[in-house]
């Protein structure tokens, strides 16, 4: 059997929806299956809705107890563009995350494939959600023999993206000594305060505008604080868009908990003291419960609209625009 180069270790990506099931399950077997065939690559999973720091379903701990395979360290996560671009090739649970990755992330189409694919079969694994271990059971022996079929597709794969990466970074040539400029020279004494008083002047010139006024400094970099809520609402909306575009990938039950626990976590930590996001996230939460079901396409679009403004901080002016949206949600 051919073996990848070693001298840049392979990274496989496993992506699935909330990454709590088949994801952290396909990701231990491949770990087992790869360290049978002593191939030394960096495995690790991701969702594309994926719930920060849930552990795996209890149904998926137990089931891969029937293999000697412990993933209750597992913790889910979201999928980001850094874990993109790290990754050597990602492999979509399904066709459904294969095609959120390919519309997300369109630069990866030589880097991803599914599991289904991968081991030439046309078939998706089912999500096993709220079923019963057994179903769990039989599920997670299906992505082994998947994984053991696509092992050297697999390879040969994550040869080809090598060969590639390699060919695209190789380094250019220095250029050549001849034509470095030559170092400057030294100066000392009333040259260097002249040089001094030279820079502050074109210091305030640079601060200056046309017409000698001050021009606009850069706004500062956002706290930590506004780049956690940012995050914290980046990943509500991509839920909600997701939800929105292929309402088959993931179980709006889960994803309902998982808005929960975001405006909850978000209402803890305003930005300032006229930082209305307290009762703002509870009557998102208020309009949540008046949802009994999967919602519709334009009840998902609102309440995607209502989210978006907890990038930032909550003024009144957005009080007063859900709250209006709350008072006619149940004649819509």
């Amino acid at each position: 059997m051919s073996h990848p180069n070693r001298n840049t270790r392979p990274h496989i990506l496993i992506v699935g929806g909330a990454n709590t099931g088949r994801s952290p399950i396909a990701a231990a077997f491949l770990s087992r299956i790869l360290s049978d065939h002593e191939l030394e690559w960096t495995v690790e999973t991701a969702g594309v809705i994926g719930y920060d720091d849930d552990p795996p379903e209890p149904e998926a701990c137990y089931a891969m107890d029937d293999f000697d395979l412990d993933i209750s360290s597992h913790r889910a996560r979201t999928i980001t563009p850094n874990m993109v671009e790290q990754a050597t090739v990602l492999l979509a649970i399904d066709t459904s995350v294969f095609h959120a990755l390919r519309a997300h992330y369109p630069a990866i189409v030589d880097r991803v494939t599914t599991l289904g694919n991968l081991a030439g079969q046309l078939r998706d694994i089912p999500d096993p959600y709220r079923m019963q271990v057994s179903a769990w059971v039989s599920y997670a022996r299906e992505i082994e023999t998947m994984l053991q079929n696509g092992l050297q597709p697999l390879i040969q794969m994550v040869q080809t993206v090598q060969m590639v990466q390699h060919h695209h970074a190789a380094p250019a040539p220095p250029p050549a000594e001849a034509n470095l400029p030559p170092p400057p020279l030294p100066r000392t004494g009333q040259t260097d305060q002249a040089d001094q008083a030279d820079q502050a002047d074109q210091a305030d010139q640079a601060n200056q505008d046309n017409t000698g006024r001050p021009r606009p400094q850069p706004a500062p970099p956002p706290s930590q604080a506004e780049q956690a809520r940012t995050a914290a609402a980046e990943r509500c909306i991509r839920i909600l868009t997701v939800i929105h575009d292929m309402p088959a990938l993931i179980a709006w039950d889960n994803a309902r908990n998982q808005l929960e626990t975001e405006f909850q976590t978000m209402s803890t930590a305003p930005l300032h003291p006229t930082d209305f996001v307290q009762p703002y996230t509870n009557m998102l939460r208020a309009l949540l419960a008046m949802i009994p079901g999967t919602p519709t396409p334009d009840q998902l679009n609102r309440l995607r609209s209502a989210v978006e403004p907890l990038r930032t901080a909550i003024d009144q002016e957005a009080i007063t625009a859900l709250s209006t949206l709350l008072a006619h949600w149940g004649r819509s």
